[in-house]
């Protein structure tokens, strides 16, 4: 590239893409990969599996197989680390060896063994536990949804709740309008003034039986509202 050629910041695709403008049908995609291949020159593979130790060169100190207790490995790889530790603070405080050298000195030794000692941690705890603790963050996961769709459930259904009830009182009050429209008798909120003009036109006995039967005509017409409302709470006015 030479120094005077200028370089888009933002330059075209690959020209691959014309391939599969307007409707044009391209090359199928590459078939996926599987086992080893090699890219940057290292080698990969699509199956995945942690290293052991011996893989890594390092020394295992801890048993193999099914029947190996985690929690009383890393008990016993922690009390080493710790009795590992005050041998080291014990060499140092009797002898100046730089405990980062490479050389055979007792707290080199000591720093290459507590060294082993994590490594061995590490994997025990690559190995065992964290598949475990996956599964726990999944479930975690998935129960703080399950709660969230819950929580939005439970406000859909109060809402519903409280939609039926203002269709219910809506349906209520058009089928009182339409009764009262149909009928001469007066409405249960006019009944005083409906009670005065009765007496007024009417002796007293003819008056009470006028309005004993009224009040059994409106409890008629309210019940039967109220079925025509449970049977179809969608009516409209």
């Amino acid at each position: 590239m030479t120094d005077n050629q200028v370089v888009s910041s933002f330059p075209l695709p690959p020209s691959i893409y014309e391939l599969y403008s307007d409707g044009a049908v391209g090359p199928p995609p590459p078939v996926p990969v599987h086992g080893t291949y090699s890219m940057f020159g290292r080698a990969y593979t699509t199956e995945y599996a942690l290293p052991t130790l011996a893989e890594a060169g390092r020394q295992q100190l801890f048993p193999s197989g099914p029947s190996m207790k985690p929690r009383a490995e890393l008990k016993r790889l922690n009390r080493s680390l710790m009795a590992k530790f005050v041998e080291l603070l014990d060499v140092l405080t009797r002898t100046t060896d730089d405990p980062l050298s490479s050389g055979e000195t007792a707290a080199a030794r000591c720093v290459g063994d507590m060294e082993l000692l994590l490594v061995n941690v590490h994997d025990v705890l690559n190995s065992r536990y964290r598949p475990h603790q996956a599964r726990l963050t999944l479930l975690d996961t998935l129960d703080a949804q399950l709660a969230a769709r819950r929580r939005l459930v439970a406000r859909l259904h109060a809402a519903m709740g409280d939609s039926q009830a203002l269709v219910q009182a809506d349906a209520v009050a058009c089928l009182l309008r339409h009764a009262s429209a149909a009928s001469p008798l007066p409405l249960p909120g006019r009944r005083e003034a409906a009670d005065v003009r009765v007496s007024s036109s009417m002796p007293t006995p003819a008056a009470a039986a006028m309005t004993v039967d009224g009040q059994a005509r409106r409890t008629h017409l309210l019940r039967s509202a109220m079925q025509r409302v449970a049977l179809a709470s969608g009516h409209s006015c």
